[in-house]
């Protein structure tokens, strides 16, 4: 399944496991997941969905899957973009 679908399934299968319309960040605020199906898939770290909210200022954020939830990164991606490092094997 293409990155840019994954995030789409990976919440609609938290909605209907848990049957919540809702996750939290790391600090625990609650996320709607109904913000994901207009996000945009950018990559991934470690097979985790990273993607831009465009409800959010186009922030950068990751999605768990294992737990549902989501960790705010950047404020944008051009912050996002800057503070990244190269990593050359």
């Amino acid at each position: 399944m293409p990155s840019w679908q994954q995030l789409k399934a990976y919440s609609a299968m938290y909605k209907e496991i848990n049957q919540q319309n809702a996750t939290c960040d790391q600090d625990g605020n609650q996320f709607e997941l109904s913000r994901l199906s207009d996000c945009i898939v950018i990559g991934e770290d470690n097979g985790e969905p990273l993607f831009c909210d465009p409800s959010d200022s186009y922030s950068i954020w990751c999605y768990y899957p294992d737990g549902g939830d989501v960790k705010y990164l950047s404020s944008s991606l051009d912050v996002f973009i800057a503070k990244a490092e190269l990593i050359y094997d």
